[in-house]
């Protein structure tokens, strides 16, 4: 069924894939002709029309193959200018590296099929990388170092094109004119000139027509009224004779020949780093253009499967004998513009290119060097990131605001394009990508504290009796809570050891809040240990805090023994259980400290015995000494008594849901219970924890609205209650009781609000 759906699909779309693919074809043509020249231009002016040859079969193969086999529709694929300067790279290298005698045929004949495996080998990469869904890391690579490569290739295409541009012999343009610049051919220039105007340009002659083939007719019809006007000798040469035949796999048997020789399999081992570049290259201009389809096509494109497809088309394109390619947008725009929605676009696309070239071969040898100059020097033109030229005007016209973001890319941009130009492509890919690796280092190594903060000003959500309040606006500062965010990795981990250490003596509990950070390496979760050592040593306690317990950090934790070390009760699922722990702890030890000044209890039996203290003191606490009843004398209790009634919760036990009816205010007297609102469905977010002495539903008696969040009993829970009706009684009987008890309310409400000041100006600051 899926196969005639495919069916009906192609019948729909036939007619704009066939226009679609006519006119990426021929958009692709010009540009695969000086691509194929540039790749073979280390080889002499014997080998141009055999990298003219490679360059279309390029397209006819990878551009067919990649397309059918792809994850992204209407894909045309070809030779790209930093994937043509990486071939021409790899053959320079096995030029030197075999001392190869360009007038010895059989030396470049087998330098151009250990290119051409080599190409083969890069598609195979290609094919693994999508198989092992590989595809969806290398787009990761940060965007500066792209950006640095396309610039250094663009230069380079320009510069390596200048000569025959201005009709100069000899390959270093710059050192030949400087000796004797009576060399330039003026007409020449003029013809070249004339291409890149009208590519840049098309506009002014016609918008029906690809930019290249209106360089392409414009540069060349020039050429030929120079030569009509009988300058013909002030002019550059014709490309030549391009010898095609029928395309065979004709470089298989040749591949396999190259396993019977050490020397040969020694030399392509010596290439081997350019040939993991230029998978890396294709990998990623393919990825990078893809994304840049989607934004038109508005369809997904699946990454590793385009991998796969490029992969394909380029092993099969060696073995015809064409150039490595990947995804180009501009083709790719120009075949959806027209009407192709589907791979087929890019099938009929190849196949056009292969009917053109046995026709018309014979016509293509009279197409001017100058001209294929004149386009590669536009595509270089083109190709300059416009991204890092905004950057720069930015720099100039001094508006940049983040001076040292932006100076780091600037500076990946400027070394990997140097190095580029300077030295050699493929060694500029890997400078790139380790100068990335060192930027990262050192952003990852970088102080990962999001926040840090103490007791005394932000508390946890437990509401508590103003008594306890008091100590823990004395003492909180004992506590301190660490948010970190990012990684914990060598460096940042470090500097957090660094932070604790320099904490005052008088710490007594260290938080460390890991819910912003991504990831932990072995490195960080040793320093984590060694923390929680070095604090227990001196009585502070560590409490780790916001570790999803199936998430990928706590199982590397538990697998790298740091959890069992540590101790999986100092760890607790969030900061505000923890911040109330180390509060619950204060409390004891200074209530029992007050209450007995006299007690001879060591530090470190408190210390031991953690969960005793926080069971010792203010389990219950009675109704008279309560915030709400401050100030009432024994005759005001005892007229208020008979209107409160004595409720008693067991655990779990839900004293009302979001939503109720409210008409009633609760006093707690013993145990604690915790408001928390509905999320989703079984989903809630604890709010706040009230505790003896502790006051809640007071604004029931004031506006008698529905309840805005649930109450729920966390043990067994005693209080007592206010009803609306006893409340209006009372205020009718006893009015001077009422105003007591309304202005306790107020203090409770003003004291409330007098915290949550405190924490969020803490926060803020």
């Amino acid at each position: 069924m899926q196969i005639f759906h495919k069916i009906l699909i192609y019948k729909k779309y036939l007619k704009g894939d066939f226009y679609g693919g006519v006119s990426a074809a021929i958009l692709s043509i010009p540009s695969a002709l000086a691509y194929g020249v540039l790749a073979f231009a280390p080889l002499g002016e014997k080998y141009i029309a055999l990298g003219a040859v490679a360059g279309l079969l390029c397209v006819v193969f990878n551009g067919t193959v990649s397309s059918l086999f792809g994850g992204t529709p209407t894909m045309i694929s070809g030779p790209k200018g930093s994937i043509t300067l990486i071939l021409s790279s790899i053959l320079t290298r096995l030029l030197i590296g075999m001392k190869a005698d360009l007038n010895d045929p059989v030396a470049i004949s087998l330098i151009i099929t250990i290119l051409f495996f080599s190409i083969f080998l890069s598609g195979l990469f290609q094919v693994i990388f999508g198989m092992m869904k590989i595809g969806n890391f290398i787009k990761f690579i940060p965007y500066p170092t792209i950006a640095g490569f396309i610039n250094g290739t663009a230069i380079l295409i320009i510069t390596n094109q200048l000569s025959i541009f201005f009709g100069v012999k000899g390959h270093d343009f710059f050192s030949t004119v400087f000796q004797d610049p009576s060399q330039i051919q003026i007409l020449t220039f003029i013809v070249g000139l004339v291409t890149v105007y009208f590519i840049l340009f098309p506009n002014r002659i016609t918008k029906n027509l690809p930019s290249p083939v209106v360089g392409l007719f414009m540069g060349a019809l020039t050429y030929y009224i120079f030569i009509f006007l009988g300058f013909e000798k002030e002019l550059g040469p014709v490309m030549g004779a391009v010898g095609i035949e029928f395309p065979t796999p004709k470089y298989i048997p040749e591949f396999i020949s190259l396993f019977t020789s050490v020397e040969v399999l020694k030399t392509i081992l010596s290439i081997f780093p350019a040939i993991v570049v230029l998978t890396l290259l294709t990998s990623i201009d393919t990825l990078v253009n893809s994304l840049a389809v989607e934004s038109f096509t508005h369809q997904k494109s699946d990454c590793n499967k385009e991998l796969i497809g490029q992969g394909l088309g380029n092993l099969i394109s060696a073995c015809f004998g064409g150039l490595s390619g990947a995804g180009t947008a501009s083709r790719a725009l120009a075949n959806y513009k027209s009407g192709g929605r589907t791979e087929l676009s890019g099938g009929i696309s190849g196949i056009f290119v292969l009917i053109s070239v046995l026709f018309f071969a014979t016509e293509m040898k009279y197409i001017p060097k100058v001209v294929l100059a004149g386009i590669l020097i536009a595509i270089g033109i083109q190709m300059f990131d416009r991204w890092s030229l905004r950057i720069l005007k930015k720099i100039i016209q001094r508006k940049v605001h983040n001076w040292t973001e932006t100076a780091t890319n600037v500076l990946v941009i400027f070394v990997v394009s140097a190095t580029s130009v300077i030295v050699d492509m493929v060694f500029s890919v890997f400078l790139g990508l380790g100068l990335t690796i060192l930027l990262l280092a050192m952003k990852t190594s970088q102080s990962g504290i999001r926040k840090k903060y103490y007791g005394g000003k932000i508390f946890s959500k437990k509401q508590r009796d103003s008594r306890f309040m008091e100590i823990l606006y004395d003492e909180g500062r004992k506590i301190v809570v660490f948010e970190l965010e990012g990684y914990l990795y060598f460096g940042s981990s470090e500097r957090l050891a660094d932070e604790i250490d320099k904490l005052d003596d008088q710490i007594r509990f260290v938080i460390i809040d890991l819910k912003r950070v991504v990831e932990i390496d072995i490195t960080g979760a040793k320093v984590l240990e060694k923390i929680f050592k070095s604090l227990q040593k001196i009585d502070v306690h560590l409490f780790v805090t916001n570790l999803d317990t199936h998430g990928k950090i706590w199982y590397f934790l538990q697998d790298t023994g740091i959890l069992n070390s540590i101790g999986q009760k100092h760890f607790f699922p969030d900061t505000d259980i923890a911040l109330e722990y180390a509060e619950d702890y204060l409390i004891n030890y200074n209530f029992v400290r007050r209450m007995s000044p006299d007690s001879t209890m060591k530090e470190e039996d408190r210390a031991s015995n953690l969960i005793d203290l926080f069971d010792m003191n203010y389990k219950e606490i009675p109704l008279e000494k309560t915030d709400i009843f401050q100030g009432f004398t024994k005759e005001d209790l005892s007229i208020l008594r008979p209107y409160l009634e004595e409720r008693v919760f067991n655990i779990g036990e839900t004293i009302f849901r979001q939503g109720d009816p409210g008409d009633e205010m609760f006093i707690i007297t013993e145990g604690t219970a915790t408001v928390s609102i509905n999320l989703s469905e079984n989903k809630y977010k604890r709010l706040i924890v009230f505790s003896p002495g502790t006051v809640f539903g007071e604004m029931a008696l004031i506006d008698k609205k529905p309840r805005s969040a649930n109450l729920e009993a966390n043990d067994h829970l005693v209080c007592y209650s206010l009803s609306y009706n006893s409340f209006l009684e009372l205020r009718k009987m006893h009015p001077e009781i009422i105003i007591k008890l309304l202005e306790n309310i107020s203090k409770e409400i003003t004291s409330r609000l007098r915290m949550s000041h405190s924490i969020i100006s803490e926060l803020e600051n």
